[in-house]
Parts: C-alpha cells; structure tokens; sequence
C-alpha cells in the first residue's frame, strides 16, 4: 500500500480493514497494522462474521460496478 498510494492519488481512495472473528488466530503479518495514506477514507467491515476474502487487494469501482482486481497494487487486473 505504502509503495502505491502513500503520497496519495488523483483518485478517491478508500482503505478496508477486514477485522477477525473473535475465535480467531492472528498469525503474524508482512503488513504494517496502520496505512499511511493521508488522503484515504478509512473504513471497516463490521466485527463478527467470518470475511473470506484474501487481503490486500486494490478494486477499481466505477459508477457502483467493480471493473478490476489487483493484488498487492495497481496493475494487471485478475
């Protein structure tokens, strides 16, 4: 993240945190637990369910639609 996006872009960028279930176990990370990026707007899925989702990702989302998946960074959708 910090790579791509921590000066910011000409687009509206949005970090998710996905928290864990209470059961989980947290197993160390390669990412930092806070994102620099100071033009994001920070949100967070609700705590409790289970999400199963792989993270981190970049989505471009226009008029409502997600038109591409990038993992790690902006590039080659999947």
């Amino acid at each position: 993240f910090d790579v791509h996006f921590s000066e910011g872009a000409d687009i509206p960028l949005v970090a998710l945190e996905v928290p864990p279930t209470e059961e989980a176990v947290v197993l160390e990370s390669e990412y930092d637990e806070e994102v620099d990026c100071s033009t994001c707007i920070f949100m967070s899925l609700p705590q409790g369910p289970l999400w199963l989702v792989a993270v981190p990702y970049v989505m471009t989302v226009e008029n409502g639609v997600v038109t591409c998946v990038a993992k790690d960074g902006p590039g080659d959708c999947l």
